[in-house]
């Protein structure tokens, strides 16, 4: 290991107290190193073999934030689980050498496919959308999920019918509903949270998915609906009648949260989803309709979510 006993200690943050009072496994140590060495990276969760603190385990066995990490790189396990032969006397006769030629041995691979296949037109309209899965800005548009489809609008103002896009050709991987997403104004990384887990995209690029524990929220939290970040590396995320921020470049969660959204956003639905930033205004919908409200937690407006598609007729 490069550097030595020395840098691994300093590495997992150990203490001369922890080294007296604790014992120490060689092979929690050297597994912890070579998930290093496969290339992960240090996990948020305790009970995970890559948290950057040492804890000795007697029966140790790999978290599942572990296994999800190593499956994200290398891809999950393919074929039936190896059997044990059983011992017995066999009398064996030699075969006679086979004219046909052996199929080629490959590696495993993690393939990504496409659930959905286009062209095609979707059986859903969005402008006669009740409730999207998510809405935010995206270099500038407005993007619209709902299903397996997006829809953008741009700051033009022209009425029209908007144009279907196919998520799994942007973004191969997501699931079929997301919560919600949000871009990075910094690092123009985008964030995709469906259910308990995220997706973070670099380009074309892909880590997850991961849990959303893994930055800190309660593994309690089934999902997140909506999100509002500033240039600062900061982030609001909102579920219920709650909200948290965390520090994206951390990956943590900040001190003092949760937080209540009626308390600090007054005037704005508790059960709020699609919560988005939008031209420095907070918008948080409740079925088809939006409150807009000023970044002095002020409520401006309210109107159609149909307005911001330019939907035709609205």
């Amino acid at each position: 290991m490069d550097g030595g006993v020395e840098e691994v200690l300093d590495d997992w943050a150990t203490t001369a107290e922890v080294i007296e009072t604790a014992s120490y496994s060689l092979f929690l140590v050297a597994a912890h190193e070579f998930g290093h060495a496969l290339g992960l990276e240090h996990s948020n969760i305790q009970d995970a073999l890559m948290y950057p603190m040492y804890k000795y385990i007697a029966d140790f066995s790999l978290h599942q934030d572990d296994i999800e990490g190593i499956q994200y790189l290398y891809g999950p396990k393919n074929g039936p689980e190896p059997t044990t032969p059983k011992s017995s006397t066999t009398t064996y006769t030699q075969k006679p050498k086979s004219t046909t030629t052996p199929p080629k041995t490959t590696s495993a691979s993690f393939t990504i496919t496409s659930s959905v296949s286009m062209p095609g037109k979707p059986s859903v309209d969005p402008c006669e959308v009740d409730k999207f899965d998510a809405i935010t800005e995206i270099q500038g548009k407005l993007y619209f999920f709902k299903d397996r489809y997006y829809w953008t609008s741009s700051s033009g103002g022209n009425k029209h019918h908007p144009v279907s896009f196919n998520v799994s050709k942007r973004w191969p991987t997501l699931p079929t509903k997301l919560d919600t997403v949000f871009e990075d104004p910094l690092t123009k990384k985008i964030y995709f949270f469906a259910g308990n887990r995220f997706w973070m995209f670099t380009g074309q690029k892909v880590m997850g998915p991961r849990r959303i524990e893994k930055l800190g929220l309660p593994s309690s939290l089934k999902k997140v609906e909506g999100s509002l970040q500033n240039e600062k590396g900061k982030v609001l995320l909102f579920s219920g009648e709650d909200y948290w921020r965390l520090d994206l470049k951390a990956q943590r969660i900040d001190e003092g949260y949760p937080s209540h959204t009626e308390t600090d956003f007054p005037g704005v639905p508790k059960d709020a989803h699609d919560v988005f930033l939008y031209k420095r205004h907070y918008y948080f919908c409740r079925d088809i309709f939006y409150w807009r409200m000023t970044t002095k937690q002020k409520v401006n407006k309210v109107g159609y979510v149909f307005e911001l598609l330019n939907c035709p007729n609205v």
